[in-house]
């Protein structure tokens, strides 16, 4: 799933509370960011239906055409260049 990043300030005393929200070994930008998705519902999903061996096939799929692509690029152009 697809993520953005997001960038904000905060008045120092809003950062001063936010520090003493984060749990043991938690940064300040992960408490933000676990605060954030709890608020709003907690991290999306999966969907049930969404087959998760297919998007993982399509994903390897994908990745190779792209390789294949080049390495025929780079096939023509050796070919190319020994002529």
């Amino acid at each position: 799933m697809a993520s953005k990043i997001i960038s904000f300030r905060i008045p120092e005393e809003l950062h001063f509370g936010l520090r003493e929200q984060c749990l043991e070994g938690e940064s300040v930008n992960d408490a933000a960011r676990r605060i954030v998705l709890d608020a709003l519902g907690g991290k999306p999903k999966v969907q049930a239906s969404t087959d998760i061996d297919s998007l993982i096939q399509d994903a390897i799929a994908s990745s190779f055409t792209k390789v294949n692509s080049r390495l025929q690029q780079l096939e023509q152009q050796l070919g190319e260049s020994a002529a």
